[in-house]
């Protein structure tokens, strides 16, 4: 791993298991920039359900979300997220689920969480553009939309607009 502009680089060389590069999402800088103070930072009491399959991007998020003033609840797959929000849903104001994931497709959850609560309030985060499975999740009721790599300042805007919509 190792940092580069503000974004966290992963990589695994090649014969060393499963080769891939990833751009972690945020900057830890991000609170300290001459432009981007702290102040700028949105935060929250709320609870919120974050899904991703990738276990460092729920460690940083899950982290960022708590330092934001969140409750947090994770889950790694859409069976797990699925399972927690049966659960607690009376208790979760927000999902923040990833679009692609090896047990079941983000729009799927979507769709789950929706038949168990037609209220659920959702950002859909992915690495991929918002054209094809993610316009056509919105179109269905998603709330809005990230694209990974992001940076702290816009995660908190987003999680606060979403919140602080009314019906």
């Amino acid at each position: 791993m190792r940092r580069s502009a503000g974004v966290l680089k992963m990589s695994s060389p090649k014969g060393s298991g499963t080769g891939s590069d990833r751009d972690l999402l945020v900057s830890d800088n991000a609170g300290v920039s001459e432009n981007l103070g702290p102040a700028r930072l949105l935060k929250g009491e709320e609870t919120i359900l974050l899904v991703d399959d990738e276990d460092v991007n729920i460690e940083v998020m899950s982290e960022i979300l708590e330092m934001l003033g969140y409750r947090v609840f994770s889950a790694e797959n859409g069976q797990e997220a699925l399972r927690i929000y049966r659960e607690k849903w009376r208790e979760i104001d927000l999902v923040i689920l990833d679009m692609i994931m090896p047990d079941l497709k983000g729009g799927d959850v979507f769709d789950l969480m929706r038949e168990m609560n037609p209220r659920a309030r959702v950002i859909l985060s992915t690495g991929y553009g918002w054209k094809g499975q993610a316009a056509d999740i919105m179109s269905r009721g998603c709330r809005a939309f990230i694209k990974k790599p992001f940076h702290i300042e816009e995660l908190s805007r987003k999680v606060r607009q979403v919140l602080d919509e009314t019906e």
